[in-house]
């Protein structure tokens, strides 16, 4: 297979060089195996193409293009060829603002998370008394005295993780049943 992994980093650091600017006149230099650069020179040209291509189709680079003449021959033109933010993120140990921007904060509630807390202690099998009791004091709760329940909850859920896998497993195969 042309795909290589070292390869692909080092075109994305060569394209980094001078990003946000198309970097594609260098490549191509590199390539050529002239000047004593040692990277891309240890690679075939067809590899380079088939790995820079391979890039930008995941959209860490863009500006490279193939064109195909009629006998079957291709023209490669790398002089437009540069990092993209994808690319430049995809570089960086943290990710970049990709892993920023593309977070999920997901927020409840008060009364949403009351109704869900209710609906669990009125399906429990515990005595009506018991759930009178908890119900009466689930509807006192303020939103802070809330928010240490949740958090109380959540860390006893993770306290009892091994518990609660077997209840995962159950959970994602229905889930997988009604997918499907």
């Amino acid at each position: 297979m042309k795909l290589n992994r070292a390869l692909q980093k080092e075109i994305l650091l060569k394209l980094a060089e001078t990003y946000p600017h198309p970097n594609g006149e260098q490549l191509i230099h590199y390539i050529g195996r002239e000047k004593g650069y040692e990277g891309l020179n240890n690679h075939s040209y067809e590899h380079v193409v088939a790995n820079l291509f391979y890039l930008q189709e995941h959209q860490l680079v863009d500006g490279f293009s193939i064109t195909y003449a009629l006998g079957g021959a291709s023209v490669e033109n790398f002089y437009n060829a540069r990092l993209t933010n994808k690319g430049a993120d995809f570089l960086l140990d943290d990710g970049g603002l990709s892993a920023i921007l593309g977070t999920i904060t997901v927020k409840f509630h008060e009364d949403t998370l009351k109704a869900l807390l209710a609906s669990k202690i009125q399906s429990a099998n515990i005595p009506a008394s018991e759930k009178s009791t908890l119900l009466s004091a689930l509807k006192n709760l303020s939103g802070k005295a809330l928010e240490q329940v949740i958090t109380k909850l959540v860390d006893l859920g993770f306290e009892n993780a091994d518990q609660a896998i077997p209840l995962l497993k159950i959970a994602f195969e229905s889930l997988q049943k009604s997918v499907s």
